[in-house]
């Protein structure tokens, strides 16, 4: 979530100028809610849903079809990668060995125009000489993957070095220093975000905290592009679960920007969003709720109701719901959000692949087991090859699909697969971070189904003592399976 990403969708650019002025134009990746694991994070629904929501009721039949039009998708793309070779749209020529000239799908470009080689994309967009920007100019979507990570990188470089042009051409009192130390804050951000969700967090930080000693310097109170920066360090301090300190700044930044742009305002509607977020990791549920429906309702009376920061609402609700037991909502909610994400980006984007896994979540929960596992391997699949295997949202999908394996039977392959994941965790997070401990947990479950108990139960108890550590309340999902799980391994060996 970012200040600036929302004007990005907006068609009527005049907006952003109206809005926010002197903020640099900027496209972010929307913040996702996702579910961390086949349980899923604790949210929460009030007992009356929103009707614009409710109202548009998708039937059961609907979920069927998607499951099967994606186990057709998956035959046709067996058939064709048969006779059909990728190629690169820029050059036309097809991967090789060299990590640079591989294959990737950055965007939502279809058909000829989805793979491009990491080199070619590199130089087209120094060729573009656009700085602050990151989205592909075809499909106006924001690239993701490796090739968000390097334009970033590139637009920061190519912005210091005009910085020091102008210092040494126009000298330090230019009108043109501020324009660009703006938009350097800008990169910064930016890169700071592809860096985080990385879980290169002290890299991030160092960046964030360039950005908001400059922006903090700037003449007035309450401006936007310093909001920007704060969101920015937010999103940092949430991927390492310092959710107290992240809410304290969201609940700052929420006062400045309702002060500086007012409460019908895009910006808002993404802080009430990260607000929701925050608030639900640490259990505080019935606080969540309302955040989450403001700010759907803001979204869908500035952009309608088929827009992605609508669907972003849609789905972090339905989080809600489903941890509510509220199985049927949660899923037409889903079906919505998922419905709009795949008409704008295409069956492989990973946003359509988040819808994908918190509908596999949702399934699993509801007993469907087989539709949830076609779900967790599709999404898999979308974020492997957007991500490549080395990526922390990996981990992720390799928890989530060991668990459904599990309550499948398959319990070989649930702890491969789990084991994939707590590696994964360990690349990219500390041992007290919260996504390890879940990981942990889960893989101390599947011990447990195999027999292997003394083993299950440090795992079990090494993740219920770290998230209590971590402020993790007694009703929270994860304290509550993890603690009913090893009450059941205490109760077996005592036998």
């Amino acid at each position: 979530m970012n200040i600036g990403k929302t004007f990005n969708n907006l068609k009527n650019s005049k907006l952003f100028n109206i809005y926010c002025p002197n903020f640099p134009p900027e496209r972010e990746v929307e913040m996702e809610v996702e579910v961390r694991d086949t349980e899923g994070d604790c949210f929460d629904d009030s007992e009356t849903a929103h009707d614009s929501v409710l109202n548009h009721r998708i039937s059961i039949d609907s979920a069927c079809t998607m499951v099967e039009n994606i186990r057709s998708e998956e035959k046709q793309c067996l058939q064709s990668s048969i006779t059909e070779v990728a190629s690169c749209r820029i050059c036309l020529e097809e991967a090789n060995e060299d990590p640079e000239t591989r294959l990737v799908t950055p965007c939502a470009c279809r058909g000829s125009a989805e793979y491009v080689h990491v080199a070619c994309i590199k130089q087209w967009h120094a060729v573009r000489n656009v700085t602050t920007d990151v989205s592909c100019p075809t499909c106006k979507q924001v690239y993701v993957g490796e090739v968000a990570l390097v334009l970033a990188e590139h637009n920061l470089r190519e912005i210091e070095k005009a910085l020091a042009l102008i210092k040494l051409t126009e000298g330090e009192d230019s009108v043109n220093l501020f324009r660009m130390e703006e938009m350097r804050n800008t990169a910064r951000c930016r890169l700071a975000h592809e860096l985080g969700t990385r879980g290169r967090c002290e890299q991030a930080i160092e960046l964030v905290e360039k950005s908001l000693e400059t922006r903090s310097r700037l003449p007035g109170k309450n401006r936007p592009e310093l909001a920007s920066s704060l969101d920015s360090m937010i999103s940092i301090l949430t991927a390492q679960a310092k959710y107290p300190e992240a809410l304290r700044m969201a609940e700052s930044m929420r006062v400045l920007l309702r002060e500086s742009l007012g409460e019908e305002h895009p910006g808002y509607a993404a802080t009430l969003n990260s607000l929701g977020a925050l608030l639900s990791y640490m259990g505080r549920l019935d606080e969540a709720e309302p955040l989450y429906r403001q700010a759907l309702g803001i979204r869908e009376r500035l952009f309608g109701k088929d827009n992605l920061e609508v669907a972003e609402s849609l789905n972090n609700l339905a989080v809600l719901v489903k941890n509510q037991g509220r199985y049927k909502d949660a899923e037409s909610l889903y079906l919505r959000s998922h419905q709009i994400r795949e008409t704008i980006l295409g069956t492989s984007h990973p946003h359509v692949a988040t819808s994908l896994n918190n509908l596999a979540a949702l399934y699993k929960d509801m007993g469907d087991l087989e539709s949830s596992k076609v779900l967790y391997v599709r999404s898999l699949k979308i974020r492997t090859k957007a991500h490549g295997d080395n990526h922390p949202i990996l981990a992720e999908s390799l928890n989530n699909l060991s668990v459904m394996l599990r309550e499948l039977g398959d319990l070989e392959e649930a702890e491969a697969l789990s084991k994939r994941a707590i590696d994964l965790c360990s690349r990219f997070f500390s041992v007290d971070h919260p996504k390890y401990l879940n990981c942990k947990g889960n893989y101390g479950i599947v011990l447990k189904d195999l027999g292997r108990l003394q083993e299950a139960k440090t795992c079990i108890e090494d993740a219920l003592a770290g998230l209590e550590k971590m402020g993790f309340l007694s009703t929270h999902v994860w304290v509550v399976k993890f603690g009913r799980h090893n009450k059941e391994l205490i109760e077996s060996m005592t036998k």
